[in-house]
């Protein structure tokens, strides 16, 4: 786990009201430009969730075209426990994102679930990059 990771994490987040599930510590964005003129987002979030109606936060969605390559993806989660865990890209499932009539569509999306969802854990993923 990248020590970005492990330093946002150690970030004790203040008290909320009791209706806040869910608190985004670290959002993070940066764009660069290839050798080629093509664009590059790389977006690193870390979340923790605070109550159990936050554990949708756990699930991570990237969505992908012809148009726009998806070159790595990384989700990592801390239990409550303080156990790590990892989700390996070949673990993640590729969908379809189309939800209409289409009878074809390019555009894909990347998903999961980060393991150990639960309250005072915290979930982490870098995703496109």
């Amino acid at each position: 786990m990248p020590d970005w990771v492990h330093e946002a994490a150690s970030v004790k987040p203040p008290e909320y009201p009791s209706s806040t599930v869910a608190v985004v510590l670290l959002s993070d964005i940066h764009y660069t430009v290839d050798g080629s003129g093509g664009a590059l987002e790389h977006v690193r979030e870390v979340t923790r969730v605070l109550r159990p109606q936050g554990r949708s936060y756990g699930e991570v969605a990237v969505s992908f075209d012809t148009n726009s390559k998806l070159n790595f993806i990384h989700i990592w989660s801390i239990g409550a426990d303080g156990h790590e865990y990892e989700v390996k890209e070949k673990e993640m499932a590729e969908v379809g994102a189309s939800a209409g009539f289409e009878l074809y569509s390019d555009d894909r999306i990347k998903t999961t679930t980060a393991p150990a969802v639960d309250v005072g854990r915290t979930d982490f993923y870098l995703s496109p990059g």
